[in-house]
């Protein structure tokens, strides 16, 4: 994700990516504190307090640190800068926090407000997205990522298109006939077009720069293309072009495919690490692959044996266990190389190191939180009652993830604030 030839020049100022990261973990409060106050509501997917769970999760908590990395990965990967950084993420960030406030709460207590929310977000995801993709298209520099954050963008513009059409929907409670095709089509496009393609791209990256693996294939380079091509093909399926229970599964199964393939194939990395030091991000990204693997295996008993219900433990497998780990694990990265950079560019030798930002112990105790928040949430779905405690760990584990967060935060504020020291202990001034 980072290059070490970065400079302070190329890289957009703290605040823009920090304010999102910083406040990400909040909406996954809410939406933990929405399930302890109704557990039972979280097993009827087409609930609406159901629905205003998934999107402070999916627009709150995934919607805001992509927006925020996305920021940062395109100096370093495209050697581009969006315009204007600090005013661009002000708005985006404004907008973004009322539009999910007010999407989350007008499902449950004000629906006259879901539309005018609806419309923020996509104001909120279009002044970071669009001139992002804008960006990337003009760009000289060609690589799998860069290719495959272009296909991540579209689809993550799509699925907020829909998401206005649907927001519409439920604002008037006026349902078309294609309501049920408009929302398998969002869902299809917001978790494996915009979340999966988005981590995969980055995935080439970030796991043989940082964890010093071997690098992805040529054929694991393509892998954006081909679920762009699933999507597609899911497409033409929910809106009735191609029908029959045939065609359902082959689509179910080449999104398995997909899934298995990456998870797979990034768990063996794992294994070829060249220097196994230990990191809890390596435990947030095996957990997370290995959700993704246990995702794709209840896909194929919800499709194949048409067992029903399983949509409660899709939702956590990927959701919480692929998409929550791997972004957790992200933060981890991403906010102590940035104080660190942005300190050290300043020319000064006292800074902290990475680590002091985030220190291990603080990450690890995180780390067990969200574990065991992971295996209640999944036991729920065999003894209900359990999902109260199992949104009290997770309550418990975003408030300790935010205090990490806000601590280093501190740090760097605290070493700011300090005179640059020249070798030898002289002031620069």
């Amino acid at each position: 994700m980072f290059s070490s030839n970065l400079s302070l020049d190329q890289a957009p100022p703290l605040s823009a990516p920090l304010r999102f990261f910083l406040t990400a973990p909040l909406f996954a409060i809410i939406a933990s504190i929405f399930i302890i106050v109704n557990p039972e509501a979280m097993f009827m997917h087409k609930d609406l307090m159901t629905i205003a769970v998934v999107h402070l999760f999916t627009i709150g908590y995934f919607g805001l640190i992509m927006l925020g990395a996305l920021q940062q990965m395109l100096p370093v990967l495209a050697g581009v800068n969006l315009p204007r950084p600090v005013v661009l993420a002000t708005l985006s960030h404004i907008l973004m926090v009322l539009g999910t406030l007010g999407l989350s709460f007008g499902l449950i207590y004000f629906h006259s407000i879901i539309m005018i929310s609806s419309l923020m977000l996509f104001a909120g995801f279009a002044i970071i997205l669009l001139p992002s993709l804008l960006l990337l298209l003009k760009g000289d520099f060609q690589n799998p990522t860069i290719n495959g954050m272009r296909i991540a963008i579209v689809f993550g513009l799509l699925t907020v298109l829909l998401g206005v059409h649907l927001g519409l929907s439920y604002s008037n409670y006026n349902f078309s006939v294609l309501h049920q095709s408009f929302v398998d089509l969002h869902i299809a496009m917001g978790t494996m077009g915009w979340i999966l393609v988005l981590v995969i791209s980055v995935a080439f990256q970030v796991i043989p720069m940082f964890y010093v693996t071997p690098k992805f294939s040529k054929f694991c380079m393509k892998w954006p293309f081909l679920i762009a091509g699933i999507i597609l093909f899911w497409g033409l399926f929910v809106f009735e072009i191609f029908t029959g229970r045939v065609v359902q599964i082959v689509g179910v199964l080449l999104f398995v495919v997909a899934m298995s393939a990456f998870a797979s194939v990034g768990l063996k990395r794992f294994t070829q690490r060249k220097r196994p030091i230990a990191d809890t991000t390596v435990w947030y990204w095996r957990l997370s692959l290995g959700s993704l693997l246990l995702t794709a295996l209840v896909l194929i008993a919800k499709t194949v044996l048409v067992l029903d219900g399983l949509e409660y433990l899709v939702g956590v497998l990927f959701g919480f266990g692929f998409g929550v780990s791997v972004l957790n694990g992200m933060l981890y990265k991403i906010i102590p190389f940035l104080s660190w950079f942005h300190l050290s560019a300043t020319g000064r030798f006292d800074i902290p190191t990475m680590r002091d930002f985030l220190p291990e112990k603080g990450a690890k105790r995180q780390f067990y939180l969200h574990l065991v928040a992971l295996i209640a949430l999944l036991i729920s779905f065999f003894i209900h009652e359990l999902l109260v405690v199992a949104g009290i760990v997770l309550l418990l584990s975003f408030l300790y993830l935010w205090f990490n967060l806000i601590q280093a935060t501190k740090l760097y504020v605290q070493e700011s604030k300090k005179e640059p020291v020249m070798a030898g202990g002289m002031s620069w001034n």
